[in-house]
């Protein structure tokens, strides 16, 4: 009995992995499909692009040691917790936004 539980929650788990991951390859492939909208937007260079797109990486390189240290040492369901809830209320802000001011 003790086996079919775990294995159900195994699954659960691992569907809410999946998900995460999903949602995770959205966030890093969006800026490229609207790229040209804000080079249009903000009248960017290729260079400013650039910049924008290293330091993006830059922060999810850096942000990914202390949060994989974190996971090897710590409760890894509450380092998941907590991530999704600061990366659905980052969301909910963002939505929240009516315009970026520029014209």
């Amino acid at each position: 009995m003790q086996n079919s539980t775990q294995a159900a929650n195994a699954w659960r788990i691992l569907f809410l992995l999946f998900l995460a991951n999903l949602f995770n390859f959205f966030d890093r492939t969006i800026p490229a499909i609207i790229i040209e909208p804000i080079r249009m937007e903000w009248h960017l260079s290729d260079f400013q692009l650039g910049i924008i797109g290293t330091a993006f990486t830059i922060v999810y390189a850096i942000a990914g040691l202390p949060l994989g240290r974190m996971a090897d040492t710590g409760s890894r369901s509450k380092l998941m917790g907590w991530g999704l809830a600061a990366w659905s209320g980052l969301t909910a802000v963002n939505g929240m936004v009516g315009s970026s001011g520029a014209s």
